[in-house]
């Protein structure tokens, strides 16, 4: 019972006899509600339950459980306060770990004339399972003890294990309407509607559960209200908006919406201009909205789509409201259309970067990639990407699942290889095993010993010269050690337009010459090398370590005279 105490003073009578009125209806109003989520633990206090106490219990989640050990009927009643000058509402989350049937079922009443509900002549219950398989959401009226179906949701929507939220209101007039969220959440769908003006002269509202042994702990509920309807007076809101073709996207809302108005093409705009051509509401879902677009959107662009005057069931208009929103769809690449720009072997002692190895990679190309399974490999093992989309002329860190919010840019890996510090080979596959790029490092790609010890990446220094060897890479010069998902410290993409030059050669015993070249060379442009000397000498092979290695070996059919001095000259060499 709520007890309020009031002080009336004489002199200000009235005024103090209207607060002690609205105090007092103030409590009144408490009472005519049952608001129960067993978040405090228990359901002896606040409010407080009667029936097969023993059979039920708080789990660890903060709901209700039924815990038996023999097959039986078990429930749990209380004093629902309710009467017919109101329009109430009912709300339960239900779960039940089974398939219902004739002996393993659940009833939520919403009023009983007994408050062991097991001997409920009159009432109204909802039931929860039955034989067959066309279990469904049944709403009953029981009279003398017979019971009579008012509406119900479709056949076979809780014919397997289950878990629910369920509404309930009847209004004054007698209109009784069905709601569910066959998700368990609250985005309560419309399920079918009744009227019945019987009165809810009936004083107690609970659970009731039949099992059998096997389901003598697979009851559960949660988050009941019973009392007067709760009045929606808030507006729809798009949650999230999904593009699932180029020419199709869908919008998530928090509520169910009424038709006519989320059917509105005119209530959608999407920019850049796109005419969207209709508009249709999920059959199954009322709070999901599919628009279909008079052209696709271009693959990669970003489009900014409009949503307002959306009524819910209630009417309640949605404001305006704007997501950006991009249709993406992966390209094949081809090699060099993604390469390694920067690697971190040895992050300790760190200088300023998180102590976490990675591999940075850049999109040199105008296509859109899916990153998803493609393969970054070292000379011992490999990692597979997660998932992320790498757009034109954008950068991508690759680290280890486990630090992926070390990075800004940054794409999971699998099994991400372990670095050596000392040097490593680093390939780079695309999901279908194109060799997109790949890089053999030493430590003296550093070319600072100081920086070799530890902390400091090393980066690419141009990015559209195709050569991955030591004369394109050095140690980062940031001060924080590198440049993850950035620009490199040491970037210079100044075109390559001189040829390479000879360094220095070498005569080697019997009939071998080795050529030293000032960058790496493109061994495919050895099928147009032009060679001559004095005296004359027959190539009989030539050698070259890698495709873009910077030195060659000729081997001749003559021997090399000691002491003899030849002159040569090369041609058509290029560069990479």
């Amino acid at each position: 019972m709520c007890g309020c105490k009031i002080n009336i003073f004489e002199y200000n009578l009235n005024m103090h006899l209207k607060t002690a009125f609205i105090i007092l209806l103030s409590c009144h109003s408490v009472l005519s509600q049952i608001t129960e989520d067993f978040s405090d633990g228990n359901f002896t206090d606040n409010p407080s339950w009667n029936g097969t106490m023993s059979d039920y219990f708080v789990n660890s989640d903060l709901a209700l459980q039924l815990n038996n050990s023999i097959a039986t009927t078990s429930y749990l009643s209380i004093e629902n306060n309710l009467n017919n000058s109101n329009d109430n509402e009912w709300r339960f989350w239900v779960k039940q770990s089974f398939s219902p049937s004739s002996a393993n079922f659940g009833r939520i009443f919403l009023t009983s004339d007994n408050e062991d509900l097991s001997n409920c002549q009159n009432g109204f219950y909802i039931q929860l399972g039955e034989s067959g398989s066309n279990d469904a959401i049944r709403l009953f009226k029981m009279s003398d003890g017979n019971s009579t179906l008012l509406c119900a949701g479709s056949d076979g929507q809780i014919a397997t294990s289950f878990e629910v939220n369920i509404k309930i209101t009847r209004a004054i007039n007698g209109d009784w309407k069905l709601f569910c969220d066959l998700t368990g959440g609250t985005n309560f769908v419309l399920l079918s509607t009744a009227n019945d003006t019987s009165p809810l002269s009936n004083n107690y509202s609970g659970i009731l559960s039949t099992y059998t042994i096997s389901n003598a702990n697979k009851f559960y509920y949660d988050d009941i209200y019973i009392g007067i309807e709760e009045i929606d007076e808030t507006p729809p809101s798009c949650l999230d908006a999904t593009v699932v073709s180029a020419t199709e996207i869908d919008i998530q809302f928090n509520e169910p919406l009424e038709q006519l108005s989320a059917e509105d093409v005119s209530n959608y705009t999407l920019a850049p201009s796109l005419s969207i051509f209709q508009v249709n509401l999920d059959e199954n879902n009322s709070s999901i909205v599919h628009l279909s677009l008079a052209e696709p959107m271009s693959n990669g662009a970003e489009y900014t789509l409009s949503i307002e005057n959306i009524e819910d069931l209630e009417g309640n208009s949605s404001l305006l409201q704007s997501f950006e929103v991009s249709y993406l769809i992966g390209e094949t690449p081809e090699i060099g259309d993604v390469i390694l720009t920067e690697v971190f072997p040895d992050p300790s002692p760190s200088v300023g970067l998180p102590s976490v190895e990675f591999i940075e990679i850049f999109n040199t190309s105008n296509k859109i990639f899916d990153l998803s399974e493609w393969k970054i490999e070292d000379a011992s093992s490999y990692g597979t990407i997660q998932d992320g989309w790498l757009l034109p002329n954008s950068y991508g860190v690759l680290t280890a699942t486990a630090n992926i919010d070390s990075f800004q840019s940054s794409y999971p890996v699998t099994s991400f290889p372990s670095l050596n510090n000392t040097g490593d080979s680093i390939k780079l596959y695309s999901s279908n095993g194109t060799l997109l790029d790949m890089v053999n490092y030493t430590d003296d790609w550093y070319q600072d010993e100081s920086k070799a010890s530890g902390g400091y990446t090393i980066e690419r220094i141009n990015l559209i010269d195709p050569c991955s060897d030591a004369l394109n890479w050095s140690a980062s010069n940031a001060v924080n050690g590198g440049t993850p998902g950035n620009q490199n410290s040491i970037f210079d993409n100044t075109e390559d337009i001189e040829p390479p030059q000879i360094l220095n050669t070498l005569a080697l015993n019997p009939n071998y010459l080795q050529v030293e070249f000032n960058e790496g060379i493109d061994s495919n442009s050895l099928i147009d090398l032009t060679f001559n000397t004095e005296p004359i000498l027959t190539i009989a092979n030539t050698y070259i370590e890698s495709a873009y290695a910077n030195g060659l070996i000729f081997s001749f059919n003559e021997n090399l005279i000691p002491s003899q001095t030849y002159s040569f000259s090369l041609s058509n060499i290029r560069d990479c």
